[in-house]
């Protein structure tokens, strides 16, 4: 199509105001704020305007070979081809809908897409009119919104469960205790100091969670994040059910971070097993290593830093099977999971990520399909820290 075909329906006028009519749309069409595009009847894109190039990452030329269907997401192509046969039998005249797209890259772009069909004077489909605004970063915020909603929800659940279970164990830990004193039968007491124990060291762990629960930091101590890691890749090694390639590699005179050890064990030893678990059975190999950084406004680490300064920055790199950019943006999300109900509950990252966060530190991860997967983690150096 060309010319007037585009934006008109054929209507009387004159060659002149046809044109200048034209001309003003043209303009009006090229040179929105907002991706603006006309569609054929089986989807094929007949125009675009340079928001729209913009934001998909691709030439006029490259979209022109495609169609819309090409660059839905799998999740929203089947609604959205419901609505455009609502169009085109009549039932519609317009339609609004959220719906994801991917860019050049695979990366999700969300979107408000409003379409309208064009019929001609006899009243045939010929062409659709799209309207595809961003609004990418809003759904993200409500994302996280919702995300803060649930951590709200399932702190108020945990410190529950707490409660009722300090509740059962504190008087068991007491009367298993009189039990062992009281009884003369040897086997009876040994048992019951068998119990004892178990009860305190679940005791012990109900206490450790609850101050993550409440959001308090925990132990504030010097560490060396050396120590922290040889210890998690020893404890890695001996439980791992089959031989586990693992390397790791530290700077010479670390600096020291802040933090409590048990909580950052914890942290690093759910990226390795996550590691571990993406290369599977197969051949694969897990990379550790820690360096000093300073990180300024112009390191490719700033957008991760919540403040510039020193770090000592952990990456922990693996050869397994890598993410899709789906699953990549939903890795934080608690109780998202890829992993059967055996073996994952979805709470290992998020939890990692907030215990960076408490301590002033940052945690980011990045991954392709067949490419393996890094998580870069930073710590701010400890106060007086050489």
């Amino acid at each position: 199509m060309e010319g007037s075909n585009f934006f008109s329906t054929g209507a009387e006028g004159s060659a002149p105001a046809r044109d200048a009519e034209y001309r003003l749309f043209a303009a009006a069409f090229e040179n929105a704020p907002i991706g603006m595009a006309l569609v054929g009847l089986d989807g094929q894109w007949l125009r675009v305007n340079r928001a729209l190039m913009d934001l998909f990452g691709y030439t006029r030329e490259e979209f022109l070979r495609k169609t819309f269907q090409d660059f839905t997401h799998p999740d929203d192509l089947d609604v959205d081809l419901g609505h455009v046969a609502d169009l085109l039998c009549g039932k519609a005249k317009v339609y609004q809908m959220e719906k994801k797209y991917l860019d050049r890259e695979g990366r999700v772009i969300w979107a408000l897409l409003t379409a309208t069909l064009v019929r001609d004077a006899r009243g045939e489909p010929v062409h659709f009119i799209s309207q595809i605004l961003d609004i990418t970063e809003r759904k993200l915020l409500e994302q996280r919104f919702s995300l803060m909603q649930r951590m709200e929800g399932l702190d108020t659940r945990l410190q529950g469960i707490i409660r009722d279970l300090t509740a059962s164990l504190t008087p068991m830990i007491s009367e298993v205790a009189s039990l062992r004193q009281q009884s003369r039968d040897a086997e009876v007491s040994a048992l019951a100091g068998s119990i004892g124990q178990r009860a305190q060291q679940c005791l012990d762990l109900v206490q450790q969670i609850l101050p993550h629960v409440r959001g308090e930091t925990g132990q504030r101590v010097p560490l060396k994040i050396g120590d922290i890691l040889s210890e998690v890749v020893h404890t890695a090694r001996i439980t791992s059910p089959q031989p586990l390639s693992l390397d790791i590699r530290l700077e010479e005179n670390p600096w020291l971070v802040e933090g409590d050890r048990v909580q950052l064990s914890r942290a690093f030893l759910i990226f390795i097993l996550n590691a571990r678990e993406a290369i599977g059975a197969g051949e694969g190999n897990i990379s550790l290593t820690a360096t000093n950084v300073v990180i300024g406004p112009d390191h490719p680490l700033a957008e991760q830093a919540p403040t510039p300064g020193r770090y000592v920055v952990t990456e922990i790199a693996d050869t397994g099977c890598g993410m899709t950019s789906d699953i990549l943006a939903r890795i934080f999300e608690p109780f998202f999971t890829t992993k059967t109900s055996q073996k994952g509950t979805g709470l290992g990252l998020p939890a990692a990520r907030e215990i960076f966060r408490r301590y002033g530190g940052f945690l980011h991860v990045s991954s392709q399909p067949g490419q393996g997967t890094l998580v870069v983690a930073g710590l701010p150096t400890a106060k007086g820290s050489p």
